[in-house]
């Protein structure tokens, strides 16, 4: 397990139950992670809005919204940030509601805290290669601005050196992770 790879990644725990929202955010510390919890999904959309999230885990059962329509709603304004749906419920039924909702992966609980571990770094490992994918299938269509005095190394006046560099550095930390 890499969990040093990780290290800094935002996460989000969406649990109704304070001991197991309170032990999978221990975990996720000790993992690296900087954990924020809430004990519904009322205002999700508000709170990813206002905070750089980098993984959610969310609860299915949850009191006012479910689990199921918070995702829903997320999805409608956010489809870049990875949720893993919790539940005791792992009724196929339930497994593929989740998935059809936008769920990037699903977790049974009670759960064993190295599945969740694996579960957790291969779901931010999905979304940091998507990313860098994203990234590289995009540098093809940077060009330099109509007014930029590109005349070499260190010499753009519009920004793209900086910009395809600074790309560059992110995704070979991304690869080298």
């Amino acid at each position: 397990m890499r969990n040093y790879v990780r290290m800094g990644q935002n996460i989000l725990i969406i649990e109704d139950d304070i001991q197991l929202r309170e032990y999978t955010a221990e975990l996720l510390k000790r993992a690296g992670h900087t954990v924020r919890q809430l004990g519904d999904a009322d205002d999700l959309v508000n709170v990813v809005r206002q905070m750089q999230v980098d993984l959610i885990l969310m609860d299915y059962h949850l009191p006012g919204i479910d689990g199921l329509l918070a995702l829903r709603e997320l999805r409608n304004v956010q489809q870049s940030v990875p949720v893993i749906v919790m539940t005791v419920d792992v009724s196929p039924q339930v497994i593929i509601e989740c998935f059809r909702a936008g769920a990037d992966d699903f977790i049974g609980k009670p759960y064993d805290e190295v599945y969740l571990s694996i579960i957790v770094e291969r779901t931010l490992d999905r979304a940091s290669n998507s990313l860098k994918n994203a990234v590289f299938r995009l540098m093809k269509y940077a060009r330099h601005k109509d007014n930029c005095d590109n005349m070499g190394p260190k010499m753009c006046s519009c920004g793209l050196q900086d910009a395809v560099w600074e790309a560059t550095q992110a995704t070979r930390i991304l690869k080298d992770s």
